[in-house]
């Protein structure tokens, strides 16, 4: 994600490819029984997840790959993280954190899995009333880069004040002045990686 002069890419090892097909294959079948145990029709996790009942029927028969975005929408639907979705085993011999990392009158933030992985994956939703930055804006170590689910992101990025529309992303280096909310005009719903070092969810 970050740009150097050398890039470093980490290749399969020695039966990875295979558990990466299984998982794919999986995957479409995993999410059928697992809408089919919470009781919801094709047509109403569409309405949660804002995809079609014909395209979730064809990703659970196979027909079909899930996206890595309803793939996270599903799993914030019924209040998993991807672990179990995608049937990782092992995810409970690692400390479960806090259902909500944040909660404030403002912003929730959640983490996405239970493993202990770097970069760590959180959804956060920001309310309209959470569209104004500090003075001055924080710094800290490390980074993250952020991906906008819905709604529009007001990121003030030093001397930068842009705003991010749904299916936008940026990376974000914390040592430098930052800081992300709404824009004031409803709620926005992004996904965070976060880096080392990167303490703070601002």
């Amino acid at each position: 994600m970050r740009s150097s002069t050398a890039t470093h890419v980490r290749g399969l090892r020695g039966g990875d490819e295979g558990s990466l097909s299984r998982v794919l294959a999986d995957l479409g079948p995993r999410l059928g029984a697992l809408r089919r145990e919470r009781g919801m029709s094709l047509n109403a996790l569409g309405a949660h997840v804002a995809s079609s009942a014909s395209t979730l029927s064809r990703i659970e028969t196979g027909e079909r790959r899930a996206s890595l975005e309803l793939v996270l929408r599903i799993a914030l639907t019924y209040g998993i993280t991807l672990d179990e979705v995608l049937g990782f085993p092992g995810y409970a011999r690692h400390e479960v954190p806090s259902q909500r990392v944040i909660h404030t009158a403002d912003m929730v933030v959640w983490p996405l899995t239970r493993s202990r992985v770097s970069p760590e994956p959180y959804k956060v939703v920001y309310s309209p009333t959470d569209s104004v930055p500090p003075e001055p804006l924080p710094t800290h170590g490390g980074w993250k880069w952020v991906y906008v689910l819905s709604g529009r992101l007001r990121v003030r990025r030093g001397a930068d004040d842009l705003v991010l529309e749904a299916g936008e992303a940026i990376e974000i280096d914390t040592a430098q002045p930052h800081w992300t909310g709404s824009t004031g005009k409803g709620v926005t719903e992004i996904l965070m990686l976060r880096g080392p070092r990167a303490f703070v969810m601002r």
